[in-house]
């Protein structure tokens, strides 16, 4: 095994292969990393970081030692025409560093080898060696349910893992409507970052890739921890956009992925994962088998009136579903632009107001020495934004007591876009007061009612911090106020 130079080969039921990783090799030059990312990413332990798991370190033998890691991925597995809830059988990698066990596998009894089996089709393994390495890799027995071979790489690095599998998911689900999903990686850079390194992330080519498949799905059973597995596992046609984003408060950097082709009503997984380092990938490169991460879980709407939209011009903290009408905005990028606009249009007569406050003024004269109008003007936006564009989920939606307050019927006085109303509509109406009904009748904004004609949904509420951000923020002159407990704000805000 030459470093970084993965070997690739099939391997029958009960065969082993054996290895040698050459004390040239060992003492050699190292690789090749490629030009790298702005700055490393979130690395936590390999899958399975434990002696008795896929990621193992042998202990030292002497001092004057030389790392050496190898690691592999179960590429193919053996095949069934039967409907099975389990996978076949994990493949087994031996590793030696004594010359008296030059072929370590299955039928050794001597204690000179370390076992480390794979776990869903990747395996790690760190040792400290002075000389050769000596590795096998050995296929189970197979049951009569499956037929035919692995396929599998394993590689030697003196540099890094070639191939790594995290034990955190690093990824999100933002949120989600029938057939799309919105996800973003976890930060890139942390919260006090200066600008120069945000800038790099943000104009960099996309290093990251997901996966997603159904969560009922069996065809990644077995390498959900590989990533030549998870790529020739892949049979759905799913459309993903990629780019970066610094949505959010601390304006951090991060990639989002808009996944598209998904099914209303289903749960998916998504799995993050590298191909390569990010910058350089294959044989020669440091890291170059790539690099996959726990999968998140996500469930599609059930409900065609919710509609996800994001990264809209004017209100850029936006990323979710909103009150739609499928037959009248089937293009989302029209719904988001109605929702942008009209915010806009509210907006400008609030900056009317706002430019005749002395902001740029002597600390004597201004409204506050805490605040500044940039910070009531940012608040403001954000505000404005919230509650003019409700955050829409399921009508149907089973809301949990704990969520009560913050997930409120809307609408419900009118059918859906097609005609038809939901089935418990009625039963709702008689449950809640008069006062409730008021709410629930129609939508937070009348104009959406009659333009868009979403139908009945669940609205997702603002929180109520965003309200008083503002009074905090604006000088009291502008006459900021938010709704009290008890007269309206149980409807208008959450906690």
């Amino acid at each position: 095994l030459p470093n970084n130079i993965p070997e690739k080969l099939n391997i029958s039921p009960g065969e082993t292969v054996y290895y040698v990783v050459q004390n040239e090799t060992v003492w050699g030059p190292p690789g090749t990393a490629g030009v790298g990312l702005p700055s490393p990413i979130d690395r936590r332990r390999d899958v399975g970081d434990s002696p008795d798991e896929a990621h193992t370190e042998l202990r030292r033998r002497q001092t004057s030692t030389k790392t050496v890691w190898l690691s592999m991925n179960t590429c193919q597995q053996p095949t069934t025409n039967q409907t099975l809830s389990a996978a076949p059988p994990q493949l087994t990698m031996y590793v030696s560093t004594s010359d008296g066990n030059q072929k370590p596998g299955p039928d050794v009894t001597s204690e000179e080898q370390e076992v480390i089996a794979l776990v869903e089709g990747f395996a790690s393994v760190a040792i400290q060696a002075d000389k050769n390495v000596y590795v096998g890799v050995s296929a189970p027995s197979l049951p009569d349910t499956f037929t035919g071979p692995w396929n599998y790489q394993i590689a030697a690095s003196i540099d890094a893992p070639f191939f790594e599998s995290q034990d955190n998911s690093f990824l999100g689900i933002v949120d989600t409507d029938t057939t799309s999903a919105l996800l973003v990686t976890g930060n890139l850079t942390s919260t006090g970052a200066d600008q120069k390194l945000k800038d790099k992330w943000l104009s960099a080519d996309t290093p990251f890739t997901i996966f997603t498949y159904a969560a009922n799905t069996t065809q990644v059973d077995g390498v959900r921890n590989s990533f030549c597995g998870l790529d020739l596992a892949k049979k759905d046609a799913l459309e993903v956009t990629m780019g970066m984003t610094d949505r959010g408060e601390d304006d951090i950097p991060r990639q989002q992925f808009h996944v598209k082709g998904l099914q209303g009503g289903t749960t998916y997984h998504g799995l993050l994962a590298i191909e390569g380092n990010s910058t350089a990938f294959g044989p020669g490169v440091v890291g170059g088998g790539g690099r996959v991460w726990r999968p998140v879980k996500f469930s599609t709407k059930s409900d065609s009136n919710c509609a996800l939209i994001f990264s809209l011009p004017f209100c850029s903290s936006i990323a979710y579903a909103a009150p739609s009408n499928p037959t009248l905005f089937a293009d989302h990028s029209q719904l988001a632009a109605l929702y942008d606009n009209r915010a806009q249009a509210l907006y400008k007569n609030f900056n009317r107001s706002l430019q005749q406050i002395p902001c740029n003024t002597t600390d004597t004269a201004k409204y506050s020495l805490a605040r500044t109008c940039d910070d009531c003007a940012r608040d403001y936006k954000d505000w404005l934004c919230a509650v003019s564009i409700p955050r829409c989920t399921d009508f149907s939606l089973a809301v949990p007591p704990s969520d009560a307050l913050s997930v409120r019927p809307r609408n419900i006085a009118a059918p859906y876009y097609n005609g038809s109303e939901p089935p418990d509509v009625e039963r709702l109406g008689w449950d809640l007061s008069w006062r409730e009904r008021r709410f629930a009748n129609s939508s937070r904004n009348a104009w959406i009612d009659e333009t868009i004609r979403p139908g009945p949904y669940k609205e997702v509420l603002p929180c109520s911090e965003s309200c008083w951000d503002v009074v905090r923020s604006c000088p009291a002159s502008l006459g900021f106020k938010c709704p009290e407990d008890g007269i309206g704000v149980e409807w208008g805000y959450g906690e």
